[in-house]
């Protein structure tokens, strides 16, 4: 994948170069990821129930899986991150150099009223000077890992949702609530 020869593109909105999109498919393992957890809190919830186990005795395995879990799952997208690191170095740049330019072109125009002979963007005025404020925003901005966060918590809260239950074994409901709003208050 990471030989391919991708047409990535360092102002693009997603800012992960026009890749941000795979990391939705990514997080279609959600439903994996729960399922794994979903069988194994089962079988903690017996060992709870019958053999006199608490939730604390696994909570290093628990938290270790919602970790593993959603390091497995987006892993694979570490294959871009060197592409992404050298496209993001290069385009600062080359934004740099290019908004300069236009900047000066503005400042001249508008602040000195000097005429100006080349027309980068279109003309230097204020929407063109935006469009390339935003432009190197997103540049500034790439991701050399194309994940943003909210997709890795649709998988972390996936693989910790079948937990709630074993927690609820041993903490009555009641004193959960509780405790959630002494916290919120």
């Amino acid at each position: 994948m990471a030989r391919l020869d991708l047409q990535l593109v360092a102002s693009h909105p997603d800012r992960a170069g026009g890749l941000g999109f795979i990391a939705t498919g990514e997080q279609s393992f959600a439903i994996v990821v729960f399922a794994v957890a979903a069988v194994g809190s089962a079988r903690f919830a017996q060992q709870i129930l019958h053999a006199g186990a608490h939730v604390a005795d696994f909570k290093m395995v628990l938290g270790g899986f919602v970790a593993i879990a959603t390091v497995v799952v987006f892993a694979p997208l570490a294959v871009f991150a060197p592409r992404l690191t050298a496209l993001r170095r290069e385009s600062h740049g080359e934004y740099s150099r290019l908004a300069g330019g236009h900047h000066r072109a503005f400042e001249a125009r508008w602040l000195r009223r000097d005429d100006v002979g080349s027309e980068l963007l279109g003309s230097p005025d204020v929407s063109s000077l935006a469009d390339l404020d935003t432009a190197f925003q997103n540049v500034t901005a790439l991701r050399a890992f194309p994940v943003e966060r909210r997709n890795v918590a649709v998988v972390a809260v996936a693989a910790a949702l079948p937990i709630v239950p074993l927690v609820m074994l041993e903490i009555p409901v009641a004193e959960i609530l509780r405790r959630i709003l002494g916290i919120l208050a």
